[in-house]
């Protein structure tokens, strides 16, 4: 199966997610390191679940903002029919995070 299998214009994509993040130590008053995971869902016309893992560090802008980068690893199950289960090393993100 290949993204030209995908016909966008009429497919529905709901993608549900969440994650949990545990602050590991601070380097500095506006630094600190954190470790991770999270779950994914995607529904469109098979469903896929990814979940996986990381660390990162989130250093502090301004009260009420940062800026946090992570890398980890991830396992996709894809709910085509034939398709897999992809594991990917080095996955990596970087967020812009607003606390309120």
């Amino acid at each position: 199966m290949s993204i030209d299998d995908f016909d966008d214009a009429n497919d529905t994509f709901l993608t549900l997610g969440g994650g949990l993040r545990a602050y590991l130590g601070s380097a500095s008053d506006r630094v600190r390191s954190f470790a991770g995971g999270g779950l994914g869902i995607v529904d469109r016309a098979d469903t896929d679940i990814t979940m996986g893992g990381f660390f990162g560090v989130e250093a502090m802008i301004i009260d009420g903002f940062s800026i946090s980068g992570h890398a980890g690893a991830d396992l996709t199950m894809l709910g085509c029919n034939g398709c897999g289960t992809n594991v990917n090393l080095g996955t990596s993100a970087v967020q812009f995070n607003f606390y309120f």
